[in-house]
């Protein structure tokens, strides 16, 4: 913003603010949903055998984490 980058300044601002803020909602959601799956164990909710959310959870996280360093080196680095 200091340099004069906003959403409407053109392509690039846009299509910078509109990755970094999709991210943003994902790890938000994931956060969310972290907490969720916590407050659940907490209650004894997961079973030896019944813990998908859990699985899913961790898949989700995963995908939050694997997807940083490639919008990282698409808007900072390219």
């Amino acid at each position: 913003v200091r340099y004069g980058l906003t959403l409407t300044s053109g392509t690039y601002g846009a299509t910078f603010y509109t990755l970094i803020g999709c991210h943003g909602v994902h790890v938000l959601g994931a956060v969310v949903w972290l907490l969720v799956v916590l407050l659940q164990s907490a209650r004894c909710r997961f079973k030896a055998r019944d813990h998908v959310a859990v699985q899913l959870c961790g898949m989700y996280w995963i995908f939050v984490v694997g997807l940083w360093p490639v919008l990282f080196g698409l808007v900072y680095l390219y």
